[in-house]
């Protein structure tokens, strides 16, 4: 029973990714950007129960370096249906990348705030860091989303998530091109 739930999740995750490299070109470019992120979001979302963190807490704190409140609304919107009982997804927005890794178990770093990942220096930290910017898996980020022939991918650096002492499914290291 428990094969079958884990395989239902991973072709669910799977199906995400799928749905992320459909055509949008009837969209403008608001609306096209809207939609990617809804999906970064998604995916994003979707990673959480294939992460273990060392210290077990009541909330999940996603951390986004950016003031886009566009992004931040609709990651608020999606981390509504997706909190549960057991653990609740708290979305909070960062100027700066030193107060994001301190208050965030996930920071999300948009396209658009790369520069500052760029030199920011890990000291270590326990947040699971997910750019989506070409070469940020190199430099230290633990995930990055890219886009590979017109599809959403991801890129995944294992020694940078064991720096981070994150435990990382072998699920979603399997989906994902280690780096």
């Amino acid at each position: 029973m428990k094969s079958i739930q884990t395989n239902i999740s991973a072709y669910m995750t799977l199906v995400l990714f799928v749905v992320a490299s459909l055509n949008a070109n009837a969209l403008t470019t608001k609306e096209r950007n809207a939609k990617e992120d809804r999906i970064k979001g998604l995916v994003i979302f979707s990673m959480i129960k294939y992460i273990q963190w060392p210290e077990a807490s009541e909330e999940l704190v996603i951390g986004i370096l950016s003031d886009n409140q566009e992004m931040i609304n609709l990651f608020n919107e999606i981390a509504s249906d997706r909190s549960s009982s057991n653990k609740k997804i708290v979305i909070k927005s960062f100027s700066t990348i030193g107060e994001a890794t301190k208050h965030s178990d996930i920071l999300f770093i948009p396209n658009e705030s790369s520069a500052e990942f760029e030199a920011y220096s890990s000291n270590g930290q326990k947040v699971l860091i997910i750019t989506e910017k070409e070469g940020l898996c190199k430099r230290g980020s633990a995930i990055n989303l890219i886009t590979i022939d017109g599809k959403l991918r991801f890129e995944i650096n294992k020694k940078v998530v064991e720096k981070s002492a994150l435990k990382i499914s072998s699920k979603l290291t399997e989906m994902g091109i280690e780096v």
